[in-house]
């Protein structure tokens, strides 16, 4: 079934996309991301309610090179993790600058 990149998602199926449904991302680390500039903002979709547009989230992977439909569970985690990282040393440089 192809899915819509239109898609509106929760942090919990942000996490499974990005991470796999075996070792989802947990919601603090996307949000780690976000900060960092590693993935894109969410949508607000009324006071409460935050969702990530799927083509959003697969374009960010994709603009690092990362396909997600030929990876396994645990490549898609190494990379995801891969990125926090490297968003994370950004991070550090910008804030000892």
């Amino acid at each position: 079934m192809m899915q819509n990149p239109d898609d509106l998602l929760t942090v919990q199926e942000a996490g499974e996309l990005l991470g796999g449904k075996s070792s989802p991302l947990h919601a603090s680390t996307i949000y780690r991301m976000v900060r960092s500039g590693a993935l894109p903002a969410p949508v607000k979709v009324s006071p409460g309610i935050t969702r990530w547009r799927r083509g959003d989230l697969l374009g960010a992977l994709e603009s690092r090179g990362q396909r997600t439909s030929t990876k396994t569970p645990d490549q898609l985690r190494r990379e995801a993790e891969a990125m926090l990282a490297h968003a994370e040393a950004l991070e550090r440089e910008g804030r000892a600058a």
